[in-house]
């Protein structure tokens, strides 16, 4: 039997952009991760996307 587990994340924005530590803008970003037991090996696999904020700063 597969077992499934779905994740979402955000990430606040707590740092200041001018002093060059964030973004100051929020990034986000999902997964979705599947085991499949097959008698002594699991297989596992996981798919996912995130969202980042790209800033002038950081590029």
């Amino acid at each position: 039997m597969p077992f499934f587990d779905f994740t979402v994340d955000l990430k606040l924005p707590l740092a200041d952009e001018r002093s060059r530590l964030g973004t100051s803008r929020p990034d986000a970003g999902a997964q979705l991760d599947a085991y499949f037991p097959l008698g002594p090996v699991n297989i596992f696999a996981s798919v996912g996307y995130r969202y980042p904020y790209r800033s002038p700063v950081y590029e």
